[in-house]
């Protein structure tokens, strides 16, 4: 069997710095190129292309085991560091491996300002109309073909439905619901009896 897992890094290209490290398989390695889910890696790859520059993408290892490429992963982010832990070079937000760790969670959105600094990074890349028309086609491209498959569509509604129900047995949630459902109808009243 060959090696189909892999480890890749986006490099900088002014510098050569690392500035991101991810793990995947067959064309993963360039799907931030189109459409970037982390936002400090898509403001770095908009601001290299406005130099006329792209980011360099390099794979870096390959692996027979998602396991084995997951180990590394977490390896090379601890190695280089992450931006949002101010200890190093990549705009990774997570620390590898399977998903974000607890630490890393609870210091992320627990901070304000470095909840509004991720917030302020969705709303800029979101607000490009370039960035929209790109991510709209590469998520049509992606889910068309899941959307079909009636064991993808089972999962997918089987995990909607725990989610609210976790999240209704939830009182903050509740909580925030009706405050924010306060909020909205308080501004509407305000906007009829302005006009």
């Amino acid at each position: 069997m060959a090696d189909k897992f892999y480890i890749y890094l986006y490099y900088d290209p002014r510098d050569n710095i690392p500035i991101y490290v991810g793990k995947g398989k067959g064309k993963r390695a360039y799907d931030h190129l189109i459409s970037a889910n982390n936002s400090g890696l898509s403001e770095a790859i908009a601001e290299c292309r406005a130099l006329g520059l792209e980011p360099v993408v390099n794979i870096e290892e390959y692996f027979k085991t998602d396991r084995e490429a997951c180990a590394r992963e977490v390896e090379l982010i601890s190695h280089y560091g992450r931006r949002i832990m101010g200890d190093g070079s990549l705009f990774n937000i997570m620390p590898g491996g399977e998903g974000l760790d607890e630490e890393t969670a609870q210091r992320i959105w627990s901070d304000p300002e470095l909840r509004e600094k991720h917030a302020e990074g969705i709303r800029r890349r979101d607000s490009d109309p370039e960035y929209r028309v790109r991510h709209a086609k590469a998520a049509r491209e992606r889910l068309v073909p899941l959307n079909v498959d009636p064991k993808f569509r089972k999962k997918q509604a089987q995990a909607a439905r725990e989610v609210m129900e976790r999240l209704r047995t939830s009182p903050e949630f509740c909580n925030k619901l009706a405050e924010g459902h306060r909020r909205y109808w308080e501004r509407k009243r305000q906007e009829n009896n302005d006009a």
